[in-house]
């Protein structure tokens, strides 16, 4: 992770609570017609457009390490054909714990298009964790991608995903906050919520070189409007936390930056709190 960015997560952390994240919130305006599952493919493009108009942003995007932010879906929703509309305005947010991601980020988009993104306005604002949290809500799946590659599901047993939330939130403590901490005692209950597992659109098939496309590979992903593309499964859940310190850490650390995989890659894992 970026040298500043790790600083300004840390500064903002007092020992042992996190307190407050950034979040932004950016308007959109559709250049095309877009599907609903191929939308967080898209969203991440645009932001990745962005973070290469600053050379900081530039880094932490091309590097392999976490990154300390997660985004949601566009709003308002999908109609019944499961289709954003091209010309309609639509808004999405980003969440990070880092005060100078969040500027850095709000100056970067303001700048940016993409070929299916217009953008039209881009706020940021801190937010402040003023009471204690008890449950929290995916409002975009979360991705457990288990040791095979296969995605984790309803029969691979709450056991498998609860160490796995365990195990994903001490490592972003660990590399976000450079705090070790023992997260194995946070949660009361996990409820899945989709009856069905969730399809969603990842990389373009052609880019990669898997099937034959008419642009060249490099800039399939940006122009092709019909892409064809591989799968990732997610699937939604809602948790009761227990009545702890540590719960309400994890929490925080949940909202700010995401539940389990693809958080930054493809806006996975976004939560909220009551």
């Amino acid at each position: 992770m970026d040298h500043m960015v790790q600083e300004t997560c840390r500064s903002n952390a007092r020992k042992g609570v996190i307190d407050m994240y950034y979040q932004l919130t950016i308007t959109l305006e559709l250049k095309n017609d877009l599907k609903m599952n191929e939308s967080a493919f898209r969203l991440s493009q645009y932001i990745g457009f962005a973070m290469l108009k600053n050379e900081d942003l530039k880094q932490l995007h091309m590097n392999g390490n976490i990154k300390p932010y997660v985004f949601d879906g566009l709003y308002p929703m999908a109609n019944k054909e499961k289709m954003y509309k091209k010309g309609n305005l639509y808004l999405f947010h980003i969440n990070t714990p880092s005060e100078s991601l969040a500027e850095d980020l709000t100056k970067a988009i303001k700048l940016t298009d993409s070929p299916f993104l217009n953008t039209k306005s881009v706020t940021y604002e801190p937010i402040h964790f003023n009471r204690k949290i008890k449950r929290i809500k995916t409002v975009t799946p979360f991705i457990i991608t288990l040791e095979d590659d296969q995605p984790w599901k309803k029969e691979n047993g709450i056991k498998i995903l609860l160490d796995r939330i365990q195990k994903s939130l001490e490592h972003k403590a660990r590399i976000i906050y450079d705090e070790e901490m023992d997260l194995s005692s946070i949660v009361e209950s996990v409820k899945i919520l989709n009856i069905k597992p969730i399809s969603i659109d990842y990389k373009c098939k052609s880019k990669l070189g898997i099937v034959p496309c008419k642009h060249s590979k490099k800039n399939c992903h940006k122009y092709c409007k019909d892409y064809n593309p591989l799968k990732l499964i997610g699937n939604k859940l809602e948790m009761m936390l227990t009545d702890t310190k540590e719960s309400q850490i994890a929490s925080e650390i949940i909202v700010s930056t995401g539940l389990l995989e693809k958080n930054a890659t493809l806006g996975m894992g976004y939560c909220i709190v009551n």
